[in-house]
């Protein structure tokens, strides 16, 4: 009984995964140049070939500031989208969805770039960060509102890759649990003050590219 109902199909929205077997998002560092490889396709193949209804790959980066490590995805970018189109057709052809993951650090940065230059910090507020001991650069509302626009242009080049849909990393600290803190921001504009203005970088960044009472779907 239990096993039948982990085989049987389930609705996100009006997208049907075959199962309610999941892979979850995890880094690889399986990527060159900023874009899914063919390491990490056949990776993610794999597990489309032993059955997971849903595979949803690892973090994007949706804006040049949102570097983590050398080996993010840079979702920001029309580069990505060969590698993703290369991904979807494959699991696609397992009858697999693929979701992307979509990123952004702020604060939490520790990474280096390939030529030796270190990651810049940006968050909120001038807040300092515990994990890795750097204090970010605040930014400014020209800023956020440019970052908020990466999210949507990243879903578009998901979309054109033919991915199925996406997921906002909000956790362990990362960009939006950061506007959302009100230790860590302490705006005083239309992005900081009480919790409903705190929760308007996450919500303007799902209000670009989704309907009202929409899914994640693509």
């Amino acid at each position: 009984m239990i096993l039948s109902h982990l085989l049987s199909p389930i609705k996100i929205g009006q997208l049907e995964i075959k199962n309610r077997i999941l892979s979850t998002g995890h880094q690889t560092v399986l990527v060159s140049d900023g874009s899914p490889n063919e390491a990490l396709i056949a990776c993610h193949e794999s597990r489309a070939r032993g059955g997971a209804g849903l595979i949803i790959t690892e973090i994007a980066a949706v804006h040049p500031t949102a570097f983590f490590t050398a080996n993010t995805i840079a979702g920001y970018s029309d580069a990505c989208i060969p590698g993703y189109r290369r991904l979807a057709e494959r699991l696609h052809c397992h009858g697999t969805k693929v979701f992307g993951q979509l990123f952004h650090p702020g604060r939490e940065v520790y990474g280096t770039h390939e030529d030796g230059r270190k990651s810049v910090a940006y968050s909120a507020s001038e807040s300092p960060a515990e994990r890795y001991l750097v204090t970010p650069h605040p930014m400014s509302l020209a800023m956020v509102e440019e970052v908020v626009e990466g999210y949507a242009a990243t879903v578009g080049r998901m979309q054109t890759a033919g991915l199925d849909g996406v997921e906002i990393v909000a956790s362990h600290g990362y960009l939006p649990a950061q506007f959302l803190s009100p230790r860590v921001n302490r705006r005083e504009d239309a992005y900081g003050g009480d919790a409903e203005k705190r929760l308007l970088f996450s919500t303007s960044t799902a209000s670009r590219w989704l309907p009202p009472h929409s899914c994640a779907r693509l």
